[in-house]
């Protein structure tokens, strides 16, 4: 056992590799590190694929949580530093707590959970294989690109429209190379710049965009969608006009390490296709 100090400060004594871990946060983590956790929630679990998800446990987000998570017997349980403290004390009377960051950099969040679970050799692993499948898909869509090409990635989640700080998307900006519109390049440079920006249809001309990627996360967003598209704004957009709107798949809105891997495949898909 050791002492572990996790994101919210909390000294907490765990196994020095755990076994079974319950993932209420942090699932593509673990799986990028080649660990399945023993069980986690419906809410993650439903991104990954049905061979990602084979042999994990479906804990269900709600008062009967707590009793799947002890039949679980887990030795360790990740949650997210933004659980309810009251939920998380509930929690530790099963088995150590650890809280991790809710929403951060992919390649942080990789590293912190490969401290936890003791999994230091295989983080530096994927990153040689990320590194690789980079260098692969850039090779592959060079010549598409023109020099200085910009891009954005648009989500529809909850009936509205949001875009992100450009590390949240890797795949888009640093391994395909285009540029973020002036607008977020602008907003990236403030210190107080949260990582999200929630955007009117009205002002999506001031994030535009050679190539627009889209997610849509669920099916009122994608009405939401289907709205916008129909409108003068969204069809004035040069990505529009030039048929350079490639739709995503709604996984890459969780931007974990493994998502970053299935984001190689998905993006040559939609580019090459």
């Amino acid at each position: 056992m050791r002492t572990f100090k996790d994101s919210l400060n909390r000294e907490v004594v765990i196994p020095v590799r755990p076994q079974r871990v319950v993932a209420l946060a942090f699932v593509g983590e673990m799986l990028a590190l080649g660990q399945k956790p023993i069980g986690a929630t419906d809410q993650l679990l439903r991104f990954f694929s049905a061979e990602e998800k084979q042999g994990i446990a479906n804990i269900a987000v709600d008062t009967a949580s707590k009793e799947a998570v002890l039949a679980l017997n887990p030795d360790l349980i990740l949650v997210s530093a933004r659980m309810a403290p009251e939920e998380i004390e509930a929690y530790s009377k099963i088995a150590p707590v650890v809280a991790v960051p809710f929403f951060g950099d992919a390649f942080e969040s990789l590293h912190l959970a490969a401290d936890i679970l003791g999994k230091e050799q295989e983080e530096k692993a994927w990153i040689e294989r990320y590194e690789t499948k980079a260098k692969q898909l850039q090779d592959k869509v060079k010549p598409m690109f023109k020099q200085g090409e910009t891009g954005v990635v648009i989500q529809f989640a909850l009936k509205q429209i949001y875009t992100y700080r450009t590390s949240t998307f890797p795949t888009v900006y640093q391994v395909l190379g285009l540029i973020p519109p002036k607008k977020l390049q602008e907003l990236e440079q403030q210190e107080n710049f949260k990582g999200v920006v929630p955007l009117a249809e009205e002002v999506l001309p001031e994030f535009a965009a050679d190539r627009i990627f889209v997610i849509v996360n669920d099916e009122e967003s994608q009405q939401t969608f289907e709205d916008a598209k129909k409108g003068a704004v969204w069809k004035n957009l040069p990505a529009v006009q030039n048929n350079q709107v490639y739709v995503i798949d709604k996984r890459l809105s969780i931007a974990d390490a493994s998502t970053l891997d299935w984001a190689f495949g998905e993006v040559e898909r939609l580019l090459l296709k």
